[in-house]
């Protein structure tokens, strides 16, 4: 089963069922304003006293590991239709993959603009970005106004203070290519709010930043996660299939899927449900 896009407009919408919370107001980079003291915290967020999106464990997640609550990303949305379909599956937060040297799911940024405008708030919506200095990057999240902004090339590191004095309320996702030990110096000097490992070759001719359907140490992923001090999502190569073996290895924050979710290209349906089903289905 697959989703066809929607027409963008007014009318195409949505409110899933659970999602009908009030309007929130927004600041000049479309970040919301009035939010709690948690909400605002880093510090605090960093010890995950404050989850980045509302979460309910019973809807939106499964409670495993000593009571916590494994968070989705369901990411390359290419339409209306796949953002409204994720939603309902009860994922956390959706990926949009603006222009990239190569991979699945970029789409045009005035589509991303109008999947962002239509989701309702308690899921976050990801912009995926491959600009690397912080004007770009800030120009793109006024363009769109994401509540998060995923960082996938490693050079983009150095922005991420600028970022955040700039839109202090912006989710920063720093994506870190899991090569081998090395990777740990790498999450150790990160700055971001979130990691994000994933599956990449950075440094090839054309540099893959995401989207390879293939799967890294998880060995060395499950150390990253055991030392952070931040939220971490586990991406690369996950599938229906290989999800609840990753979650025991890795015990992430939070798992992000693309390619696993789309044999064909387009979101399908049953592998999105089965996904759903093997991690929330922990016990």
């Amino acid at each position: 089963m697959s989703f066809p896009s929607v027409p963008v407009g007014l009318a195409a919408r949505f409110n899933p069922a659970g999602a009908g919370d009030r309007a929130v107001a927004r600041g000049p980079l479309g970040h919301q304003r009035g939010r709690s003291t948690c909400a605002l915290s880093r510090r605090r967020a960093r010890r995950h006293d404050c989850p980045p999106a509302p979460v309910r464990a019973k809807e939106n997640g499964t409670r495993a590991l000593g009571g916590h609550v494994t968070r989705v990303k369901i990411c390359c949305i290419g339409s209306l239709g796949e953002a409204q379909a994720a939603a309902r599956a009860g994922a956390d937060a959706i990926g949009l993959v603006a222009a990239m040297p190569s991979g699945p799911g970029p789409i045009p940024e005035p589509l991303i603009a109008d999947i962002i405008a239509a989701t309702p708030p308690t899921v976050m919506t990801v912009l995926l970005s491959a600009e690397t200095n912080s004007a770009s990057l800030l120009d793109q999240v006024k363009r769109m106004q994401p509540k998060a902004i995923q960082l996938v090339d490693p050079a983009a590191a150095a922005a991420v203070p600028d970022l955040r004095a700039a839109a202090p309320t912006l989710r920063i996702i720093e994506v870190l290519h899991v090569t081998g030990p090395e990777s740990l110096v790498d999450a150790e000097r990160s700055q971001a709010d979130m990691l994000l490992l994933d599956s990449g070759a950075p440094d090839a001719a054309v540099p893959e930043l995401g989207g390879t359907g293939r799967v890294h140490d998880w060995s060395v992923s499950a150390e990253i996660v055991r030392r952070a001090d931040r939220p971490v999502w586990l991406a690369g190569g996950l599938t229906p299939d290989n999800v609840t073996d990753a979650l025991r290895t890795v015990r992430p924050y939070g798992v992000d899927i693309c390619s696993g979710l789309r044999p064909a290209g387009a979101l399908d349906g049953q592998k999105l449900a089965s996904f759903m089903q093997a991690v929330r289905g922990r016990r």
